[in-house]
């Protein structure tokens, strides 16, 4: 497989003067400081590790001419130059519990190959660690500001372009298990601190085109309530909550962790309390005849929910795309394998 180039923001405590790595533990100021980078890896090749360029930063004016250096932006522009394609999508990401930077990038290399997209990377510091579950948890909790900065520098980066330098290409996010919870902490980092956005308050852009929330590790409840996920229906033009009951990662989280039911096992606690932008995925036949009943990372690995992500992410009706079955519930689906 060729290399495959992917974007990333972190905030992982970086190693080595300039950057050249990074560890799972929080960055400087408790985790709220963010580097921003390029990451290249053959994503089949298992035994080479990614190669990073994580772009400078200046951001005090020490310099003669009292310049300040911000590699956002760099790192911005070149995603948005990398192809002259607008019709190749952005794919913001964020990773799970249990997930180094080395896996976080291979993983979101397997995703531009199989959705056929750039993927922008946002990756906090996991320990990866199995047993290291409530300690990831509590990271989540102080990486939330730090991942709400990038969706606001990111706004603030399309805001600032003029009518010739717009992006066109449309934008998709994927949370995949505890990063779930993440996107609930950054969200509301960013409607707490929404009057410092472009627009101000009254005017938070809707920049998203497809939410795909995946095995999330999150409470069943949570596009039900203001203070959880359900204003990220006002920010997307669709969420997709995969789910699936076999997962055996969820019901640990979920009977062990003494968390409430979770998201990513039977979906949405009631489907009619959700916004109507909302749609559940039950994926669990399509995982029957693959040999592994608990599949908590199928996003990535089912040949059927790549293909149907494919049809969200070109406009698909939610009710007309093929082996998607209707079960008698607003807006669930059940679905199944595709043909050979």
């Amino acid at each position: 497989m060729a290399l495959t180039k992917i974007y990333f923001a972190t905030n992982r405590a970086a190693i080595g003067d300039p950057a050249t790595s990074f560890d799972n533990a929080p960055s400087a100021f408790d985790g709220r400081a963010v580097r921003f980078g390029t990451a290249t890896i053959d994503p089949a090749d298992e035994a080479a590790p990614p190669v990073l360029d994580v772009a400078p930063e200046r951001l005090t004016p020490l310099t003669p001419d009292g310049s300040m250096r911000f590699g956002s932006k760099e790192i911005l522009r070149a995603m948005q130059t990398a192809t002259d394609d607008p019709s190749r999508e952005i794919l913001f990401y964020i990773h799970g519990f249990r997930t180094e930077m080395e896996g976080a990038i291979r993983t979101a290399a397997r995703l531009s190959n199989a959705l056929d997209c750039t993927v922008f990377l946002i990756s906090w510091p996991s320990a990866g660690d199995v047993t290291g579950y409530l300690a990831d948890r509590g990271t989540v909790d102080v990486s939330g500001e730090a991942i709400g900065r990038v969706f606001s520098i990111f706004l603030r980066y399309l805001a600032d372009r003029d009518e010739a330098e717009k992006c066109d290409r449309r934008i998709n996010l994927l949370a995949h298990s505890m990063g779930n919870y993440a996107l609930r902490q950054a969200l509301q980092w960013v409607l707490r601190y929404r009057h410092l956005l472009p627009g101000g308050p009254a005017n938070l852009p809707s920049i998203i085109d497809h939410v795909f929330l995946c095995a999330a590790d999150e409470d069943d409840d949570a596009l039900e309530l203001p203070e959880k996920l359900k204003p990220l229906a006002a920010l997307a033009r669709d969420i997709t909550v995969y789910h699936s009951p076999l997962d055996l990662a969820l019901q640990v989280s979920n009977r062990v962790k003494l968390n409430p039911s979770r998201l990513g096992t039977r979906g949405p606690q009631n489907m009619r309390a959700t916004p109507d932008n909302v749609f559940a995925i039950d994926v669990s036949p399509v995982l029957r005849d693959d040999g592994d009943l608990v599949d908590h990372g199928f996003f990535e690995k089912s040949r059927d929910v790549a293909d149907d992500m494919r049809r969200v992410m070109a406009d698909g009706s939610p009710y007309k795309i093929p082996y998607r079955v209707a079960v008698p519930d607003a807006r669930r689906f059940l679905l199944k394998k595709r043909k050979a």
